[in-house]
């Protein structure tokens, strides 16, 4: 875990900046949007921001947040793009990928595939030049969603393969979960019975050890 100096963005102080685009610490952003109260659960559980991009509104419900506070943080969506701004304007640009992941779940969650789609690529740019795998492994699961819901099925289940591959490399738990769901999906969507079903046993086999709810597929 990165101390706050060695993550901060000259120019602004330590906060929706830096806490979302490296992911050091939830506490001062929880703080920002009046959820302070959570920090402990969220602590406790081992998340951070990368981790909640992956979390369901089940998942929320099941750290115990209550309906209201679960639409709060889902409209905190602002802060994010507000990362984003900061980040174009300072010439960060390498630091854009988590941010833009982000953009592109809230983009694909409103229907919104095109500019979906140009995030997700912008996202998957940005992490690979930068280096950052979890971003990158993220980058191509929205991207395989983002392809599945536009119809193109030979590039979402290459796209999501590459993330199911690359999360369980880095053992990233609930990416790889959240990846692996998303491909038996699909995979019924296709009409493949057996392997949805595989895809869907494994990825509730990974909810159940991190003890959260496993979203329908």
């Amino acid at each position: 875990m990165r101390d706050a100096d060695s993550v901060r963005v000259p120019g602004f102080a330590v906060g929706t900046v830096e806490c979302l685009v490296m992911a050091f610490s939830l506490s001062d952003w929880l703080e920002t949007i009046g959820l302070g109260r959570y920090v402990a659960v969220f602590e406790a559980n081992d998340v951070d921001f990368e981790v909640l991009s992956h979390l369901s509104d089940e998942d929320l419900l099941a750290l115990g947040l209550s309906l209201g506070h679960r639409r709060k943080l889902q409209a905190a969506r602002w802060l994010i793009e507000e990362a984003l701004e900061q980040l174009m304007a300072s010439g960060f640009t390498s630091y854009q990928a988590f941010p833009l992941v982000y953009r592109a779940k809230f983009l694909l969650m409103e229907g919104k595939l095109a500019k979906a789609q140009e995030a997700a690529r912008q996202a998957l740019s940005y992490a690979q030049d930068g280096g950052y795998r979890s971003a990158e492994a993220s980058a191509m699961a929205v991207s395989g969603e983002i392809a599945a819901e536009t119809g193109d099925a030979a590039s979402a289940e290459a796209l999501l393969s590459q993330s199911i591959a690359l999360f369980d490399l880095l053992g990233f738990r609930p990416g790889l979960a959240r990846a692996l769901n998303a491909m038996a999906k699909l995979q019924g969507q296709l009409g493949h019975t057996e392997r949805a079903d595989e895809f869907a046993g494994r990825s509730a086999h990974l909810w159940r050890d991190m003890g959260l709810a496993s979203p329908s597929a």
